[in-house]
This record gives C-alpha cells, structure tokens and sequence, in this order.
C-alpha cells in the first residue's frame, strides 16, 4: 500500500524519467551510428573528496557548480589501461583531478580540471583523435601498500611534467581471468571540458551559452569493489573522503559526437 499523497509524486517521479530516458534515446539516434570505434581495457580507482567550489570563469557559460557552503565534490581518479587505441603506447596510466560537480540542462557531472597521461604520445593522441587537453606527468602506480592512497598528487595548477604516485594498487585488481565485462552503462562525455555526465539532457542549448562536443561512453568492467582510504586534508588533495571505488576490467568505449552538443 502507498501512503495517501504518494502516487500523484510517483507519477510525476516517473515523467520525468520517461522524458530524460526519450531525451537519451534521441541523442543516441542523431549520432548516426551505434558503432563504438575505441576501446580501452584496464582498471580504474575513484576517491572522492570534498573540495572547494572553483573560482569564477574556470567553467564555461551554462554550466553551473553544485555546491553547498562553498563547497562541492570533486576528487582523483587513477586509471592504467592494459590496452588502447594509442599506437604507440596502447598501455600507460592516466590520473584526473575532479574539481566539482557540475549541471547542465538536466544532466549532472564532474568536472575534471587536469588530466594527466604517463607518455607523450598518448598526450598527443588524446588531443588529436578527441580534443582531450592532456597533459603529460610522470605517474607511478606502486602494487605495494595495505590500501589506496596518493602519495604524490599533482599541483592544482602550473608545474611542468609532475610526479605523480598511487600505492596500493594491488588492491584494484580483483577480477578473475575468467571473469567477462558486463554493464554496457552508457554515460555522455565532453572531452575538451573532461567531464562526464549523466545521460539524462532535457531542453535545447541555449544559444547565449557555449555548446560542448559531446561523445557517448559505453562502460562495462568485470569485478568492482568498495575500499576504505583515508587520507589526510592536502592543498592538492583537499578533503578526501575516506571511501573510493575500483573497477577491474573495465571496458571504456567511445562513440563518435552525438549530433547534438550539451
């Protein structure tokens, strides 16, 4: 039985739903194509952390910070990719500093305001084939450690070529040999802004605001797993949460532009 009230927010609840899921499919249409042209294999770790709310004119006109109190989430992100579309370097690893999260016409993201590649040409090629402004830094990931932690974090801005270090990786790998990728989940991508959205878009672009090429992600992975990662407060790290998440296996596909930009 529903509390009395309930089914009229129930309804509503649901509409929207249906219109963001309409909005999706129509996004997913205008690309032309379902075909997912790169492939990424590897593992991924995700810490998040508490940090304050960017300054003014870092993001682009139409996309808005959540935050609360002068405060919104960010965080790191770590990935090492056994196998990519880089010829000449299809394994390196790759870091992110997540500097807030974001909105725009419905969709919520985060925002990445540094991503990091472990080798030149795979900074050339993420610039070339999507946009990505990546920059390249020496990153290490150590296997040794009882659990996640960034040793040595990139600078918030500045610095040429950082040293970047994650111990503990060992703690990512948990899928089997055996094990296949499932998921399939698709998410939408603006690399130039390296940001990832939910795939939920309501309304048009505005025409005062800029329009952001946008890609559709595919993601799948075969095992994930919940750490416990305290770290203490940082400049470069700011308030990590004392949580993060890990995917091993996982399969990152990228699309083509979807036709219609966010």
């Amino acid at each position: 039985l529903s509390p009395p009230g309930a089914a009229k927010p129930l309804r509503h609840m649901m509409m929207v739903l249906a219109l963001a899921t309409n909005s999706l499919c129509t996004m997913i249409a205008s690309s032309g194509t379902t075909d997912f042209a790169w492939r990424f294999n590897g593992r991924v770790w995700f810490r998040p952390a508490l940090v304050r709310v960017p300054a003014g004119g870092s993001l682009p006109a139409g996309v808005r910070v959540l935050s609360a109190l002068g405060w919104t989430v960010g965080g790191c992100v770590a990935l090492q990719y056994d196998d990519s579309p880089i010829e000449d370097s299809p394994s390196y690893r790759e870091y992110v500093t997540m500097s807030a999260a974001v909105f725009k016409r419905g969709a919520a993201g985060l925002w990445g305001s540094r991503l990091f590649v472990s080798s030149r040409s795979a900074a050339i090629d993420n610039r070339a084939i999507w946009g990505v402004p990546a920059e390249e830094a020496n990153i290490r990931f150590v296997e040794d450690g009882d659990r996640l932690a960034v040793d040595a974090a990139p600078p918030l801005v500045g610095g040429e070529k950082p040293t970047i270090c994650v111990s503990g990786w060992a703690q990512t790998r948990s899928a089997s040999a055996e094990g296949q990728p499932v998921g399939h989940l698709p998410v939408m991508w603006t690399p130039q802004l390296k940001a990832l959205w939910s795939p939920f878009v309501l309304g048009s672009v505005d025409e005062a605001t800029q329009p952001l090429e946008t890609r559709m992600l595919r993601l799948s992975g075969k095992s994930m797993r919940l750490h416990w990662c305290p770290q203490a407060p940082s400049e470069q790290l700011s308030l990590p949460l004392p949580f993060g998440l890990s995917v091993d296996g996982i399969v990152i596909e990228i699309g083509d532009p979807c036709g219609e930009d966010l």
